[in-house]
């Protein structure tokens, strides 16, 4: 309750008491009939008891998932080079099967926030759609549904479905602002997957629709970093909403080289601290520019800044780990990607904590296999649901684990190596 009433004042403090009122009476009496037992809504039931067990650090929870992530295939069209789906292991691909859904009937009928990002293209599964009209079934009021897309499929038949769906946001993957090294990296045309993106966004405004919110993202690296100010031109062009710039992560796995098109590509020498002058000239004008055309730009790490490769002057200091459900050794992440000074101000210094991380209260990601992981940023399986029931997974003993690790402030075994804000930014707390 302590915590309620700081969020209120501060948020007074911001906005005013007019503005407080408007958001919060509705907010108060909602909770006031859950608390009575007089709501029956299932999504607010859950979504109360949750933000009790989120106030207390719950190690084992009432609430269901808040944000349920469905991956509804691992099928692509596209081949994107530094995909290790497709150049490091091969595999073709299959769609989620529908009797997962039913498994987490219970899940769907409580979330607020739904991902459909899949390990492939999601517009080229059917099941994409019967995911979608699942989760819009399940709810009196549209919930927020979001995927991602190549956009290289995104004909008219496509808009369409699009446009008669509950979808709220679509990111497209390009990588690129010039059809050369659209070529090198996705293997496609970029023109024609610009026009496709051009006539949905032409479609939702001439319906005089907000929704859904469209976004363009590029995963950077040596090859098209310097295109980024270009990249946020280009999207300002065609009435994109937001600009999404990620790096090439660095986490534990193996190089690949692959040779396409008269180019080739090694992942290790693409990584940014291999052109750190480069990238960080990139993302001073990305930002300048996405000031001046008034164009939103989202970075996953914050005002990123790379330092070059070489070893860093001197070791940060590192958390402690939590050793609890450690089966293999800890792989040790490189921390001399960024520097302390230009980590984003939620991770400096008195922020860039691990229990300030949700996730493991709020996150449930089901890949396509049914395969269970806590976190986006994580490889390590904790459950299959064609095996084992959500809950015993939920409330197992790797999420408690985590969650007891967060709650006192120590890295969760199963994060020493995520590319994550939070452990990253941890590791330079001193």
């Amino acid at each position: 309750m302590a915590k309620l009433i700081r969020r209120a004042l501060a948020k007074a403090k911001r906005e005013g008491i007019a503005s407080l009122a408007r958001s919060s009476v509705p907010w108060l009496i909602d909770r006031v009939k859950v608390a009575l037992h007089l709501e029956h809504d299932a999504e607010k039931i859950n979504w109360f008891t949750h933000i009790t067990e989120l106030d207390s650090r719950a190690e084992v929870l009432k609430s269901t998932p808040i944000v349920l992530s469905l991956s509804p295939t691992s099928r692509c069209n596209a081949r994107c080079i530094m995909c290790g789906k497709i150049f490091s292991n091969g595999e073709k691909g299959f769609d989620l099967e529908m009797d997962a859904l039913e498994s987490v009937s219970q899940y769907i009928n409580n979330a607020k926030d739904f991902r459909l990002l899949a390990s492939g293209e999601p517009f080229i599964a059917p099941v994409f759609w019967e995911i979608l009209d699942t989760i819009s079934s399940s709810h009196a009021q549209a919930p927020y549904i979001v995927t991602h897309s190549n956009g290289m499929l995104c004909n008219k038949v496509i808009r369409e479905k699009i446009m008669q769906s509950s979808l709220g946001m679509i990111s497209f993957s390009l990588d690129a602002a010039t059809p050369e090294t659209y070529k090198k990296i996705r293997n496609g045309d970029l023109n024609k997957t610009i026009e496709n993106i051009t006539q949905l966004i032409e479609m939702r405004n001439a319906a005089g629709r907000k929704k859904p919110e469209i976004r363009l993202n590029m995963t950077m690296m040596c090859e098209n970093v310097h295109e980024a100010p270009f990249f946020v031109r280009m999207a300002s062009a065609i009435g994109v909403d937001a600009v999404e710039l990620w790096p090439l992560h660095e986490g534990p796995g193996p190089d690949w080289i692959v040779t396409r098109n008269g180019w080739t590509f090694s992942y290790e020498k693409q990584l940014l601290t291999h052109c750190a002058d480069k990238a960080n000239a990139a993302f001073a004008e990305a930002n300048q520019v996405a000031n001046d055309l008034g164009m939103t730009l989202h970075w996953p790490f914050g005002a990123m800044r790379v330092q070059k490769a070489e070893p860093a002057a001197a070791t940060p200091a590192t958390p402690l780990l939590d050793q609890e459900q450690s089966s293999a050794p800890h792989t040790q992440i490189k921390v001399d990607v960024f520097e302390r000074a230009n980590m984003p101000i939620d991770l400096l210094p008195e922020s860039a904590i691990i229990a300030r991380c949700k996730i493991p209260w709020e996150w449930f990601i089901v890949d396509t296999n049914g395969d269970v992981r806590i976190c986006c940023y994580m490889t390590d399986i904790v459950g299959n649901i064609h095996r084992q029931t959500p809950d015993s997974i939920w409330n197992g003993s790797v999420y408690r684990s985590m969650r007891r690790a967060i709650r006192h402030n120590r890295i969760p075994a199963v994060c020493t190596s995520a590319f994550c804000p939070y452990v990253l930014g941890a590791r330079y707390v001193e």
